[in-house]
């Protein structure tokens, strides 16, 4: 059980917000950006408890990423709901 908590459950959240994002992007809504944002935010809080600087970086930049996917999608109107990326 020790092993499942090392890390104070911010891979298990990191996990779970992951295949969430995942989840909703494949569904194309737009609030999967800002939980693979969050997904982000829990992964780096892992990887600095693991002291793994790549995986540091790299959480920085996903977490950049999926603010601007965020920023750069909207719904279009009349498709009941279903949202996609601006083309510009």
């Amino acid at each position: 059980m020790d092993d499942l908590l090392r890390y104070h459950g911010a891979d298990w959240c990191g996990f779970a917000l992951t295949l969430a994002s995942l989840h909703l992007l494949g569904n194309h809504r737009r609030s999967g950006f800002l939980l693979g944002a969050a997904s982000s935010i829990a992964w780096a809080a892992f990887s600095v408890q693991a002291e793994s600087s790549a995986t540091l970086l790299a959480n920085v930049v996903f977490c950049g990423m999926n603010l601007r996917g965020w920023a750069k999608w909207r719904r279009i109107p009349g498709t009941n709901g279903v949202e996609t990326p601006d083309a510009v």
